[in-house]
């Protein structure tokens, strides 16, 4: 969460996170801190995680503007960058 508190505060609306498979709700402060600099929170679909509570926390935070498969978000990123 430091780390993307950091790039938040400098990139700001720039500032983009994506969150994958895992455990624990690591992320979830960051959303909230991307989106209130202005930039984009993406997550995992959780049914497709092997272990879903990080975007599941990720979610429930309201922040997150795209959720999909790691192949529909890396194509979504080629696209918008």
């Amino acid at each position: 969460d430091q780390i993307c508190a950091n790039a938040a505060s400098v990139y700001r609306q720039n500032c983009g996170l994506i969150i994958f498979t895992g455990m624990g709700d690591d992320g979830a402060d960051s959303c909230r801190l991307i989106k209130q600099w202005g930039g984009k929170v993406w997550v995992q679909t959780p049914t497709d995680c092997t272990i879903d509570s990080m975007p599941v926390s990720a979610l429930a935070t309201g922040c997150v503007a795209m959720s999909g498969t790691p192949e529909v978000l890396a194509q979504l990123l080629t696209k918008q960058y």
